[in-house]
């Protein structure tokens, strides 16, 4: 819980990015951007990042994030210094 509500808040600092449905998280939470989630997506793959599009987003604008605590602080910082190379 703590982990994913790190990782919501320092994705939701980035320029183009938002939390889609507030702050209210546990694991998982959307968060959207002004970019092409597809694009952003397949960018974090290829840097051993896996994140995923929402389904049915015909907007091409949100982006699925889940957080359990297996996951660092390094690791969710690797993420969101990743997503800052993608604005």
């Amino acid at each position: 819980y703590q982990k994913a509500q790190y990782a919501a808040a320092q994705l939701s600092a980035l320029k183009n990015f938002s939390l889609k449905y507030g702050k209210e998280i546990l694991k998982e939470f959307v968060i959207e951007t002004s970019s092409s989630a597809k694009k952003i997506v397949d960018y974090c793959l290829q840097k051993g990042i896996l994140i995923q599009c929402v389904n049915g987003d015909e907007g091409d604008s949100l982006i699925l994030i889940a957080v359990t605590e297996k996951r660092t602080k390094e690791e969710i910082d690797k993420l969101v210094e990743i997503l800052e190379e993608c604005q």
